[in-house]
């Protein structure tokens, strides 16, 4: 009976200070990790809005570039002001010579249109005026197709960043 009573008694206590002290950091522990995944969610979801962004940018560039006559998108965007641009609420890469976020690139040497180009982003060297051979001549105007680039360089929390959307225009497109 008096083993009963001790034992009752103990249960009537309630908790030790260890085992609050262990409930109370396990809950800390918790709290933190939750906490944590949250910033780490938010700053995500601001990079995917900023990736998101820029990649609309560069597809409306793109469909600019589409909307132009084809004889005469190398001598429109090949380059000077048109071959660069800004997207509003992006700033620019760290280091950037011209101060503005987008580019449009095209297979060129020296300025000039050309086919023996070394570059695996546009995909070349390729046959643009679809003469059968890959030379150096100039085709500023005697294309048949053009490979273009949209690249879009930013600057972020997370660092520098870079879209970079290709595509071969043809007469047709």
């Amino acid at each position: 009976m008096r083993r009963d009573r001790k034992a009752k008694r103990r249960r009537e206590r309630g908790f030790s200070f260890i085992e609050i002290m262990l409930g109370g950091a396990i809950l800390a522990l918790g709290i933190l990790s939750h906490a944590s995944l949250t910033v780490t969610n938010l700053s995500q979801t601001s990079f995917n809005d900023t990736r998101r962004h820029a990649l609309a940018a560069a597809e409306d560039k793109l469909e600019e570039i589409r909307g132009h006559a084809f004889g005469s998108v190398f001598s429109h965007y090949g380059s000077g002001a048109s071959a660069s641009f800004d997207v509003e609420g992006l700033e620019p890469a760290t280091g950037d010579k011209d101060g503005r976020v987008g580019a449009i690139r095209f297979p060129t040497i020296g300025g000039a249109l050309r086919e023996d180009v070394h570059d695996r982003c546009l995909g070349m060297p390729r046959d643009l005026d679809h003469d059968g051979v890959i030379d150096a001549s100039t085709k500023n105007t005697s294309y048949a197709c053009l490979p273009v680039l949209v690249e879009v360089r930013w600057r972020s929390s997370g660092g520098d960043q870079r879209l970079q959307l290709a595509a071969v225009l043809t007469a047709g497109d």
